[in-house]
């Protein structure tokens, strides 16, 4: 296989270790929130401060204590998301169109369209935005093709945290309250956020992997032999990962997303087959 021997060992070094498969991230994150209440020392790793950003904010919301890895606020700044709640934040404010940046008038030029956004439920504006009001060639013509599964991911994490507010308003006032949140952070106690990077040197009695899934981890999109540098630099941090455990791991997976596809990661096939031997 393409993952070192000693990735073997994982089982005896951090206890046992499952793979559950959840329909959509939506299951996967009740499940994780249920099983964090029970816990008082535990991590939810994974490749990316993104990955995480959805789980903080629906602990944020639900009242559970978490400490944030460092720079998860930049999400919201970096495109294509901080763009889209620019567009959202002219809406919601209701700026006529004198006030509104040139960068977003091509999408808040129709103001039937705007009502629409406005009278949406937010992750049917966000679909609106994208998928008819041309935001979507807008982000391909600006990406390219082999880096969208990376902005699927983000469009989704976002439209999971859109998914519980009734309506765009509700939702940014949720957002700026979460985001102070993140800035005014100084827990000491709670569950951890972490980057498998962010967790070298840390242990924890249970630990939850996500997003182990093709080109977020492992990351490289051009891996087909596993003999590359950056390939071993990911097993190298999957390893990290699992051995953070002291008593328990959990892979937890989602199998259906909103915009991306995101087949198992070569990383989550291996660790099944691990796990069944």
């Amino acid at each position: 296989g393409r993952t070192p021997k000693d990735l073997k060992g994982v089982r005896q070094e951090s206890g046992s270790v499952r793979a559950l498969r959840f329909k959509d991230l939506r299951e996967r994150e009740d499940h994780l929130l249920e099983d964090l209440t029970e816990q008082s020392d535990a991590a939810v790793l994974a490749r990316n401060n993104e990955s995480l950003i959805g789980i903080a904010y629906r602990m944020y919301l639900e009242g559970i204590p978490f400490i944030p890895t460092k720079g998860m606020k930049d999400f919201f700044f970096q495109e294509p998301i901080g763009r889209i709640l620019e567009i959202f934040r002219c809406v919601t404010e209701k700026k006529d169109s004198d006030s509104i940046p040139k960068s977003m008038q091509k999408y808040l030029s129709n103001e039937s369209l705007i009502r629409c956004l406005s009278a949406a439920e937010p992750v049917n504006a966000l679909y609106l935005l994208v998928d008819q009001m041309g935001f979507g060639r807008y982000i391909k013509g600006k990406w390219g093709e082999k880096n969208m599964s990376r902005i699927y991911m983000k469009l989704d994490i976002l439209a999971e945290m859109m998914a519980p507010h009734p309506d765009l308003e509700d939702f940014m006032k949720g957002l700026d309250g979460f985001m102070q949140e993140l800035a005014s952070s100084d827990e000491t106690e709670g569950i951890r956020l972490l980057t498998c990077h962010g967790a070298k040197g840390m242990e924890f009695e249970k630990v939850y992997l996500i997003d182990l899934v093709d080109k977020i981890f492992p990351s490289c999109y051009y891996i087909t032999d596993g003999s590359s540098k950056e390939y071993e630099e990911e097993v190298r941090l999957l390893y990290v990962a699992l051995t953070r455990a002291k008593n328990e791991a959990e892979i937890l997976q989602a199998e259906n997303y909103r915009w991306g596809r995101f087949a198992p990661s070569i990383f989550a096939k291996e660790i099944e087959e691990m796990i069944d031997e």
